[in-house]
């Protein structure tokens, strides 16, 4: 028999080929269907698929973190990738796309708004630019800014990106992560226990769900409340109509984050 802990190195390795064959399939449709729309002259479809095909030549594949403010986003970023370079805290606190995203050497790089080169700068420094605290209002004019590490998670071409949350005072960061939208492959929407989910959270999962392919709703924070609490936060959100009409079969996760990611995490389906 297969050693068992090989078992999901293979599993990885499969997956990475058949996402290999599929940007090959996807690769060829595109260009069949952009050399269609140049023969119909439909110049807007046209760009469309230029524009996927150079992601797809570009290898890059879009895993943002999406979800209300305040509910350890970035925190959950910090506890996959193993590092704490990402700024966190209890107000409202990201608030400018901030992608992570493989390099030989840690490095971080800002890109503002009318400069034609992203600027280099220390990785402490990086919350005086992204977050809320640090430039209020976002005076810097920050469009993004990008983090290069040597983490092997990253070096098949993944931007694992962090967003502002959604539905605080702070208007912009909810208008920031929405026009961002569009260039998500995948998501994880992060919930957590000691907040569960409200309609405005579902009305931007339904929105969220509308625009990207793939999206994974995640509950954080498991380790604020007693495990008979978090059963009934799990009932309640596994029996609300409204979360199982916007997620379809989506997961549902947990972990507790100030512990570190756990192997023994619990998979929840909707009935």
């Amino acid at each position: 028999m297969p050693d068992s802990a090989s078992e999901p190195i293979n599993v990885a390795g499969e997956a990475i080929r058949r996402y290999d064959d599929l940007k090959l399939e996807v690769g060829a449709i595109a260009q069949t269907a952009m050399l269609h729309c140049a023969r119909s002259k439909d110049e807007d479809t046209e760009r469309a698929f230029q524009h996927l095909l150079a992601r797809i030549a570009e290898d890059r594949f879009n895993l943002a973190v999406v979800g209300p403010f305040s509910r350890g986003k970035s925190s959950l970023m910090n506890a996959v990738l193993g590092f704490e370079g990402l700024p966190t805290g209890l107000l409202p606190h990201t608030s400018v796309i901030t992608t992570v995203s493989y390099g030989t050497q840690e490095r971080v790089l800002v890109r503002c708004e009318g400069w034609s080169l992203p600027q280099e700068i220390r990785l402490e420094q990086l919350a005086e630019y992204v977050t809320e605290r640090g430039n209020p209002g976002n005076q810097r004019r920050v469009s993004m800014a990008e983090i290069k590490l040597p983490a092997e998670i990253l070096r098949r071409g993944l931007h694992f990106i962090d967003t502002p949350g959604v539905g605080s005072a702070i208007v912009a960061n909810t208008e920031t992560t929405q026009s961002f939208l569009p260039e998500i492959d995948a998501a994880i929407f992060v919930s957590s226990f000691d907040f569960a989910v409200s309609e405005a959270d579902i009305e931007f999962l339904r929105h969220v769900r509308a625009t990207v392919g793939a999206v994974f709703f995640v509950l954080n924070k498991l380790d604020l409340v007693s495990e008979s609490e978090s059963k009934e936060v799990v009932r309640f959100v596994r029996e609300r109509p409204t979360v199982r009409s916007a997620s379809g079969a989506m997961p549902y996760l947990r972990y507790p984050p100030n512990a570190g990611l756990r192997r023994d995490y619990i998979t929840m389906r909707p009935r």
